[in-house]
């Protein structure tokens, strides 16, 4: 079982995840950021549709997989989840390396700064959870 608190610390990054994507709006981060950038160009010559439907599939294809593993084994796909949500934090400290190589603020960097904390808060939680107990 997953203890409370790694599931609070989960609901907590969620919450800031949906601010973090409101703030990456709402300073036009889209048009700026390389890695967004680079996805959207290979969707692009699909066209919208296309690329919309592709997307949908795709993560409808992911979402049936992931409920068909957490029937077969709860614990390790949920290992495997959270995972790769931790990697989510680590990968979101780009907003901060881009801040700090472009000297002034680069959109997202606020709620960055948060998942921050909460990722080392995260990762020392999912650790202790998962490292402990085999």
């Amino acid at each position: 079982m997953i203890s409370d608190k790694l599931k609070k610390i989960f609901l907590i990054s969620i919450i800031v995840f949906i601010a973090h994507g409101i703030e990456e709006f709402l300073t036009e981060f889209t048009k700026i950021d390389f890695s967004y950038r680079y996805i959207m160009n290979l969707l692009t010559p699909l066209g919208f549709d296309l690329a919309v439907g592709w997307t949908f599939q795709v993560l409808l294809w992911l979402l049936l997989i992931v409920a068909y593993l957490l029937m077969i084994n709860k614990r390790s796909i949920t290992l495997a989840l959270l995972t790769i949500w931790g990697l989510v934090f680590i990968f979101e400290f780009h907003h901060i390396y881009k801040t700090l190589t472009i000297g002034s603020y680069y959109p997202g960097l606020i709620t960055a700064l948060i998942f921050v904390g909460i990722g080392v808060w995260f990762w020392r939680e999912l650790l202790k959870e998962f490292g402990v107990r085999r």
